[in-house]
C-alpha cells in the first residue's frame, strides 16, 4: 500500500532485488526484461536516496544502449545527470552514445536515400516502359498531330499547358481527334492508321450545339491515312425544358438535306445531319454518297448542347 511504497528500507530492498534480477537478464542478453526490472525498481523512486536512483538509471541506460535504443538511452542519461550532474560514468556513456546516435542517424539517412534512389530508379524504368508502350500505341493510331498542336504526351506529363481555346472551332476539332488518340492509348484501337475509310458519329446533336463549329478539314489534317471520313450528326429532336416538356429544335428546318462534302487534296470528309433517334438513323441506312457498303462508326460521341462545359475542362487542344 502507500505506506509500503514510502518505506525507505523496503524500497531499497526492492530496488536491490530488481537490479540484481536486471543484471542477470543483461548477462543473458535479455535486455528488454532487464529494462522492465529497472522500471519496477524505480516504481519506489520517491522513497529512494539519489545514489540508488542513479544506479538504477545507469543500469537502465546500459540496457537501452545494448538494444540500440540510443534516443531512449540519451533521455535516461539526461535524467541521471539531473539527479547527479557529476556522475563520471554517465557523462562518458553520454558522449559515447551521442557519437553512436549521430552515426546511426547518418546511416539511416544513407539507407533511406538508397531505398528512395532504388524506388526512383524503378519508377523511372516503369515510366520509360510506359512511355514506350504509349508510343507504340500512338504509332498504330491514325492520329498525327500537326505543327501548332499541343504535344499530347507532354500534356499528359504536365509539362505543357492546354491551349487557350480562343479558336473554338479548331479546339473542338482537335478535341475530337484527341479523344480518338486517348481511346487508342487505353487499348481501344478504334481508328487505326490502316483504315482508309472511317466514320465518326455524334449522337444527340442539335442546331444550337457547338458541333456546328466542327471543321471536317481539320479532322482530315490530323487523320492523314483516312481517305474518306464520314461524319454523322444524329438528333435535332429539341431539348427538355424545366417542366419536362420537349421544346422543338428551333432550326431543324434549316438542316442541310444533302451530304456536305469537304475536300482536302484527294481526300474527302462527308457530313450528314439526320433528324431522329439512333434507331431511326440506323433504319435509314449507313451508306454515304457513292459508297456501296455500309460502315459502322469507329467512334461515337454523345453530343450535348453545352459541350464547351466538358471539352474546355480537360482537352489539350
Amino acid at each position: 500500500g502507500p505506506e509500503a511504497l514510502s518505506n525507505q528500507s523496503l524500497s531499497e530492498l526492492d530496488l536491490t532485488l530488481n537490479l540484481n534480477i536486471a543484471m542477470a537478464y543483461m548477462k543473458k542478453e535479455d535486455y528488454q526484461a532487464a529494462d522492465r526490472c529497472v522500471d519496477k525498481a524505480l516504481a519506489r523512486r520517491e522513497a529512494l536516496p539519489s545514489h540508488l536512483i542513479t544506479k538504477a538509471l545507469y543500469r537502465k541506460a546500459s540496457a537501452q544502449r545494448s538494444m540500440r535504443r540510443l534516443d531512449d538511452c540519451l533521455a535516461t542519461l539526461k535524467d541521471l545527470l539531473e539527479v547527479e550532474p557529476s556522475h563520471a560514468a554517465a557523462k562518458q556513456m553520454q558522449q559515447e552514445v551521442e557519437r553512436e546516435w549521430n552515426k546511426q542517424c547518418r546511416d539511416q539517412k544513407k539507407n533511406f536515400r538508397k531505398i528512395f534512389d532504388k524506388l526512383s530508379g524503378e519508377d523511372r524504368e516503369a515510366e520509360e516502359l510506359e512511355r514506350k508502350e504509349r508510343g507504340a500505341l500512338r504509332e498504330r493510331c491514325a492520329v498525327r498531330w500537326t505543327e501548332g498542336d499541343i504535344d499530347s504526351e507532354a500534356f499528359v506529363l504536365g509539362s505543357t499547358p492546354a491551349c487557350s481555346g480562343k479558336d473554338w472551332g479548331l479546339a473542338l476539332s482537335r478535341t475530337v481527334v484527341w479523344a480518338v488518340e486517348q481511346l487508342a492509348l487505353e487499348g481501344h484501337d478504334c481508328l487505326s492508321k490502316d483504315l482508309s475509310r472511317a466514320a465518326i458519329w455524334f449522337i444527340g446533336a442539335s442546331s444550337t450545339c457547338e458541333l456546328r463549329w466542327l471543321r471536317p478539314a481539320e479532322l482530315l489534317k490530323r487523320l492523314p491515312t483516312v481517305q474518306s471520313l464520314e461524319l454523322e450528326l444524329v438528333g435535332f429532336l429539341g431539348e427538355i425544358d424545366p417542366d419536362n416538356s420537349r421544346v422543338p429544335d428551333p432550326k431543324v428546318n434549316d438542316l442541310p438535306e444533302a451530304i456536305v462534302e469537304t475536300q482536302l487534296e484527294k481526300r474527302q470528309a462527308l457530313l450528314r445531319a439526320t433528324k431522329g433517334t439512333l434507331d431511326e438513323a440506323l433504319e435509314q441506312g449507313l451508306v454515304f454518297k457513292d459508297e456501296t457498303t455500309e460502315v459502322l462508326p469507329q467512334v461515337c460521341f454523345i453530343a450535348h448542347p453545352q459541350l464547351h462545359r466538358y471539352f474546355t475542362e480537360f482537352h489539350p487542344a
